[in-house]
């Protein structure tokens, strides 16, 4: 029942969109520029890198919301109007975008992974809360390589869209494509000297980041949603560190360091912040660079 009003809802909102579309005086030169979408901010920026001026981009996920968690409002209809295409992660991470991309007619949805090797998901101990779908590890973009191979995704799919600015999207990807392997470059010689480092992370998203780069997820650790670790999760936790021999847990920028801290405290611990999505970073260029940093200063 929930679904079909929100499907109404946004087929309300659409009507109502278009005929105000009559009205705005404007339209004739937005429409000079492809629309796309992207669930989250990491996506967006690669989509906006490879269609330079001739793509308008814009990103669903508000900054510091989790993409497994969050739930999409009829008033994002307003946002796709007149996207041609919605480039999503899948496998469980982004799975609402498919209901609003319903309810536009002319929006194709597009999930990035192709030639990617996609991971199950990890083996070390997971406390506390889990959402994932139990098969696929949905964070491959947290690996550089796989950010290549979702650029050039998005370049066919930018082509196929837009047929007559096929060149200039295969000239920004080329270019975009040797500014991220120089970043993948500097990630690998920024942790080089830590190969094999033990990481407890906060969520389980960095399953391809530590395989690519020479890392090891010990464990991961996620209280429930709106709530803090339980006395039995935190033992769990504080036993699991002991055993890793941990210095640092990581973070995610929405928990509040108050969660761990009491074992932070107990075990003197530091804790640092790791962004998976992007909430925080000024580009995924940036995002990946930062979370190399960051771990790099922290073990």
């Amino acid at each position: 029942m929930k679904k079909t009003l929100f499907i109404a809802a946004l087929a309300a909102l659409l009507l109502g969109a278009g005929c105000a579309k009559q009205t705005t005086p404007n339209s004739s030169l937005t429409a000079r520029r492809l629309k796309v979408a992207a669930t989250i901010f990491a996506l967006a920026d690669i989509a906006q890198n490879v269609g330079g001026d001739r793509a308008d981009v814009i990103t669903l996920l508000p900054p510091g919301a989790s993409p497994h968690t969050f739930e999409p409002t009829p008033d994002l209809i307003k946002k796709l109007q007149d996207a041609k295409i919605l480039f999503m992660i899948g496998h469980g991470l982004d799975d609402w975008a498919v209901t609003l991309a319903q309810s536009v007619p002319g929006l194709t949805t597009v999930v990035v992974d192709t030639g990617i090797k996609l991971r199950a998901p990890g083996s070390a101990p997971a406390i506390g809360f889990h959402d994932e779908d139990g098969q696929t590890d949905p964070h491959y973009w947290l690996d550089a390589g796989n950010g290549q191979k979702i650029a050039a995704t998005i370049a066919d799919n930018l082509e196929r869209s837009d047929p007559d600015n096929a060149a200039a999207y295969r000239e920004n990807l080329e270019k975009y494509q040797n500014q991220i392997a120089h970043t993948d470059k500097t990630i690998r010689d920024l942790l080089k000297p830590h190969a094999g480092a033990k990481l407890i992370t906060h969520h389980d998203a960095w399953q391809y980041f530590a395989a690519a780069y020479g890392l090891v997820i010990a464990g991961s650790f996620e209280p429930s949603p709106g709530k803090s670790l339980t006395p039995k999760e935190l033992a769990a936790l504080e036993d699991l560190i002991r055993k890793a021999r941990i210095k640092t847990l990581f973070i995610e920028p929405q928990l509040s360091d108050q969660i761990v801290k009491p074992v932070a405290d107990d075990l003197k611990l530091n804790i640092r912040k790791l962004d998976p999505e992007g909430g925080t970073a000024k580009s995924y260029l940036d995002l990946m660079e930062t979370n190399a940093r960051t771990i790099a200063e922290s073990l």
